[in-house]
């Protein structure tokens, strides 16, 4: 994500995972990014690491005026 820009009028998708980093470091990445929509796909949006459980991390990109949704992945 760090080597590419999304410009206003692009429609451009990006993944991110955020193993080995803190949420104030996703946050930025996401912000230096031009990030307004974070799409959460993990089969459980529970997380044990500060910050990412659902609720938090949700909390947490509405301060910085990115919108979440977030899609349940069913393995069955």
């Amino acid at each position: 994500m760090d080597n590419f820009r999304s410009f206003e009028n692009d429609i451009t998708l990006f993944t991110i995972g955020y193993e080995g980093i803190s949420l104030e470091h996703y946050l930025n990445k996401l912000i230096r990014n031009n990030i307004k929509l974070l799409c959460d796909v993990r089969k459980n949006a529970l997380s044990m690491k500060y910050g990412f459980s659902k609720s938090q991390l949700k909390n947490a990109c509405e301060g910085v005026c990115i919108k979440i949704c977030s899609y349940s992945r069913s393995w069955n």
